[in-house]
């Protein structure tokens, strides 16, 4: 098991990365503006995310960790390097391999993805749970229609920090694509958090059968039962 000053130093570090390029995008980028872009807040997300996953490395657990806005960063981080990657990156007009692209939609994604695999047991959501990724994409998708409806922003390319949400050029298409988008990101989340829970599914059958070689099988069977609920019966990485 890894221990909490390692988990503390790793977000804290990835914490501090991610918060500099940001920053640095904000002072010599296109500026705030960019707060509006889903990839920075996602970006954000994953900030505040591996900073509060610090504080509970370093307390102890006495500090949430708040696995849910984990779950939402992970998801969220996702979806902004897999719709760069396969859709905007032959659009852009800054260099794919800048440092700034690839901090925001290839290094920064896999650091909370990274810290999600590693350091999160025994917090997969369930199916309903899983809805909670969908949270951000909604939010954004409010703020768009509000900011490109009532056209308050000039993203350079449009009233939309996104072709793709243009309903002044592209009509009822935007619809079908953002229903599209949006069953894709609640497939992929389903998909993540399945993957979670079979995974603390597999932990826990190794802790009880580790368990039952060194304690006789009914006091096993009685105390650690493989049915438990597994946000609190499976150990935390810094516990």
């Amino acid at each position: 098991m890894v221990s909490r000053p390692v988990i503390a130093a790793f977000r804290f570090g990835s914490a501090i990365l991610m918060a500099a390029s940001v920053i640095y995008a904000l002072l010599y980028g296109s500026g705030p503006i960019l707060l509006l872009y889903f990839t920075i807040q996602s970006n954000i997300l994953g900030i505040v995310s591996l900073f509060l996953g610090g504080l509970s490395a370093i307390s102890g657990g006495r500090i949430s960790s708040y696995p849910g806005l984990s779950f939402i960063a992970t998801i969220s981080l996702l979806v902004t390097g897999i719709i760069f990657w396969c859709l905007l990156s032959p659009f852009v007009d800054t260099p794919l391999l800048s440092v700034t692209n690839l901090c925001h939609h290839l290094f920064c994604p896999l650091l909370v993805i990274v810290d999600r695999l590693l350091f999160y047991y025994g917090c997969a959501p369930s199916p309903r749970d899983a809805f909670i990724a969908m949270i951000h994409p909604v939010l954004y998708l409010v703020q768009s229609v509000i900011v490109g409806g009532l056209k308050l922003v000039d993203f350079d390319i449009g009233w939309f920090p996104y072709p793709f949400l243009d309903f002044y050029t592209y009509g009822a298409w935007v619809i079908l694509f953002v229903a599209v988008f949006f069953f894709a990101i609640l497939a992929l989340a389903e998909g993540w958090a399945l993957m979670e829970r079979r995974r603390d599914k597999k932990r826990a059958q190794k802790m009880l059968a580790a368990l039952r070689r060194r304690f006789p099988e009914d006091v096993c069977a009685e105390r650690y039962s493989i049915s438990f609920n597994f946000c609190t019966a499976i150990p935390s990485a810094w516990d």
